[in-house]
């Protein structure tokens, strides 16, 4: 495993960078799980950085790899299909409404091209 120091971390951050998160569509809408996520890339926009969300079908289709069939059911194809469009509609509310409502970037970002 790869370690860092803190000043290692602080160091890579200073360069602008780009960082992705992966959504699971296993349900039709973001969670509060969720939330934490969110607010890093929302601080790492703010910070000039890029960000890509990933939404990924693969757990939503494989069900749960433990073998606990009653915490995540296998979904059926139209489902993951409807759940990725929900999240991504979240996805781009969140993100275009921070943008309107709550930071004014000083310098143009993705995140002034329309969603």
């Amino acid at each position: 495993m790869i370690t860092y120091s803190r000043d290692e971390i602080h160091d890579l951050f200073k360069t602008q960078q780009t960082v992705y998160a992966g959504f699971d569509p296993t349900a039709d809408s973001l969670h509060i799980g969720n939330l934490v996520v969110l607010m890093t890339l929302i601080h790492l926009i703010r910070d000039g950085h890029k960000i890509i969300c990933v939404i990924g079908d693969a757990t939503a289709s494989v069900g749960d790899p433990s073998g606990k069939d009653s915490e995540r059911p296998v979904l059926a194809h139209d489902v993951i299909e409807e759940n990725c469009r929900g999240i991504s509609s979240d996805l781009n509310k969140i993100f275009s409404n921070h943008l309107k409502y709550f930071w004014k970037p000083k310098y143009n970002t993705p995140l002034n091209e329309p969603m």
